[in-house]
């Protein structure tokens, strides 16, 4: 039985995005997972040489000190912030908002054992989130601290007890959501400012740490002093890694105390929060005259209230708003240090390539919004409904791309304007830019449709599977990434030959096409993908 809960647990974290069909019993071809094995491996190889760099230049000059621990504490503390933002909202679906709570507690299954499995699959979520930053950090470690055997042993020991820490604050994280889930009136405009504010943490921290480096080396002795005084068991763990048994004793204990409270904690919880479900207000009715609608807005209505009523939804998928809004008001306020500093790189403003600049942000952010990448396999099991009613299959997908361009319109616009208003490009490019960012804001609606009418996964028993855990998603917005990139590399191999203005008017043209291709793939080849789901 616990073999069989665990498998099913780590089936849902990972073995999603390796299934197609129906009802996702189909594995896809051995050359399309060889594929997206190719792009997962390229990702983590980005993340992980990033990561490597920044743990070489913390721990060697530390090394050299004889403070090689502290380099190691503050690459560590980072793999933790990640893992822990990265799977505290996976926490609380995993633990308290699977749908299938229900189904396996009504089973002769004891909740320890069923509580144990929701453990493992949180457990491998939030690994998955560290190791990108740890073993980095743990190969520069080996390389280039003089380690005895024992300190081996220890260094190789040390993520294992890390990893069940960022468990411990993952779940302890994941209960807080839960109770706020159970209290808040508007629990997913609270939990989606909650993660915002996760997320925004880790940046500054990442941010503060990078841009403090020379700090943190010119003054080791004070920052070791105050790692040492306030995160004691962090400074056992670094000295652990030095192979210090007392040390590895004192972590180890640690970290084994606080599993055991955790444990204690969630086995007396989690019963109780699994089966609770959140009051709704009562609401007077009051008579007015009906204002009909038709079938077009009904279902734009749909699927906005869907997006909005998923935190998960909002904050995977619609982050690129926030970060489109942020970027702009960032312009504004230092648009002229920024094109003094694209001066430098770029040369006199007047000639096109700061606009390009500009373009390219404007698209990188963009392709962070994916609402419709998810939004066909978020119909799950319940797809029949709308395939039920006097609508089109047509006018379900049209909804879904009007969603998303809805949504990113105004924050587009925005950071656009403000592009604008920083480079004072000429007419040509103040007619160009918009025009681009329109054709890749379409392109991004469309291309995230397509990708999930093909990589579509209606059965799931939890929607972090289909928001974050999809082949749909992660192509869409590799797709996003790779698109604006291999842009970015054609007009430096060409920007001797071809002027900037005739390189945005032919990749404006490029895009356009592509906007009318799928449009003409969704109406055709797409409604009848959706027609037999």
């Amino acid at each position: 039985m616990i073999r069989a809960l665990f498998k099913k647990q780590l089936a849902e974290a990972f073995s999603r995005m390796l299934m197609q069909g129906k009802k996702s019993k189909k594995d896809r071809s051995k050359g399309a997972r060889i594929g997206l094995a190719a792009l997962y491996a390229l990702l983590l190889i980005y993340m992980g040489v990033m990561f490597f760099f920044m743990a070489k230049t913390l721990c060697v000059p530390l090394l050299s000190v004889g403070l090689g621990w502290l380099g190691f504490v503050l690459s560590s503390l980072l793999a933790i912030v990640l893992g822990v933002v990265g799977s505290v909202f996976s926490t609380y679906g995993t633990l308290y908002g699977a749908k299938d709570n229900d189904m396996l507690l009504a089973m002769p299954i004891p909740v320890r054992v069923l509580l144990l499995s929701r453990l493992f699959g949180v457990y491998a979520v939030g690994l998955i989130y560290q190791l990108p930053v740890m073993v980095p950090t743990l190969i520069v470690w080996l390389i280039y601290a003089d380690l005895t055997p024992l300190g081996v042993i220890f260094s190789l020991l040390v993520p294992v007890l890390l990893s069940f820490f960022v468990l411990i604050l993952s779940c302890l994280m994941g209960f807080v959501v839960a109770l706020i889930s159970l209290k808040a009136k508007h629990k997913n405009l609270v939990m989606t400012v909650l993660a915002l504010a996760l997320l925004g943490l880790y940046m500054v921290l990442y941010g503060k740490l990078y841009g403090s480096l020379t700090d943190v080396l010119v003054y080791a002795d004070a920052v070791a002093g105050k790692i040492k005084a306030i995160l004691y068991p962090f400074y056992h763990m670094g000295r652990a890694a030095e192979g210090e048994p007392l040390s590895m004793l004192i972590f180890a204990a640690i970290v084994i105390a606080l599993l055991a409270l955790t444990y204690l904690l969630l086995s007396r919880s989690f019963l109780r929060l699994s089966i609770t479900k959140a009051g709704t207000a009562k609401k007077q009715y009051v008579a007015k005259p009906l204002k009909a609608k038709g079938a077009g807005k009904a279902l734009l209505r749909r699927e906005l209230k869907r997006f909005t009523g998923s935190s998960a939804y909002m904050l995977n998928c619609g982050l690129g708003l926030v970060m489109m809004v942020v970027a702009g008001v960032f312009l504004l306020i230092k648009g002229n240090d920024l094109t003094a500093t694209l001066t430098l790189m770029a040369g006199d403003l007047d000639t096109g390539t700061p606009a390009l600049i500009g373009v390219a942000v404007i698209c990188a952010l963009g392709s962070t919004s994916y609402m419709t990448a998810p939004s066909v396999s978020l119909e799950g099991k319940n797809v029949w409904l709308i395939r039920v009613l006097p609508v089109t299959s047509r006018q379900v997908l049209a909804a879904k791309v009007q969603m998303q361009l809805l949504l990113t319109a105004l924050p587009t616009v925005f950071l656009t304007a403000a592009v604008m208003i920083v480079l004072q490009p000429t007419v040509w490019f103040r007619i160009l830019i918009p025009l681009s960012a329109a054709a890749y804001t379409l392109w991004m609606a469309l291309f995230g449709l397509c990708m999930n009418l093909k990589f579509h996964n209606l059965n799931w028993s939890n929607e972090m599977t289909p928001v974050k855990q999809s082949a749909a998603v992660f192509l869409t917005l590799f797709g996003g990434w790779v698109s604006v990139g291999l842009l970015g590399l054609a007009y430096y191999l060409l920007c001797e030959v071809v002027s900037p203005a005739l390189f945005l008017g032919c990749g404006l043209a490029l895009f356009t096409l592509a906007d009318v291709g799928m449009l003409w793939w969704i109406a055709r080849r797409g409604t009848r993908i959706f027609d037999t789901l």
